[in-house]
């Protein structure tokens, strides 16, 4: 039986995070910040609970079967839209940044 190797480089992953591979049909992301103040400077306020739906991918994991193909379709440091609600939060490694590990069908859309 072959060794199944991720999608990811360890390039791509942040300094203060551990290697962290998602295994089977899920990805692991970067919430990107929800804006705090808008471009003519008025600070928005915003509760603790609003996280923002845009995600960077940092890791892809390595399906197989009915997955791969949906899979194919996503590359590290691309931008998607997620579900809102979706994927399992990574906490405890930077209290600015916001980790998730989520299915690939939680991704609902690509930014281009």
């Amino acid at each position: 039986m072959s060794e199944i190797k991720p999608t990811n480089s360890s390039k791509t992953m942040p300094d203060t995070l551990p290697k962290i591979v998602p295994v089977g049909n899920r990805i692991l992301v970067e919430l990107v910040p929800v804006q705090s103040s808008t471009s003519s400077g008025i600070i928005l306020t915003s509760s603790p609970k609003t996280q923002s739906q845009k995600a960077k991918i940092l890791a892809i994991g390595s399906s197989y079967g009915e997955y791969q193909g949906l899979l194919k379709q996503f590359q590290v440091n691309q931008i998607v839209i997620l579900q809102q609600n979706s994927g399992q939060v990574i906490e405890g490694f930077n209290s600015e940044i916001i980790y998730k590990i989520v299915n690939a069908e939680d991704i609902i859309g690509i930014l281009e």
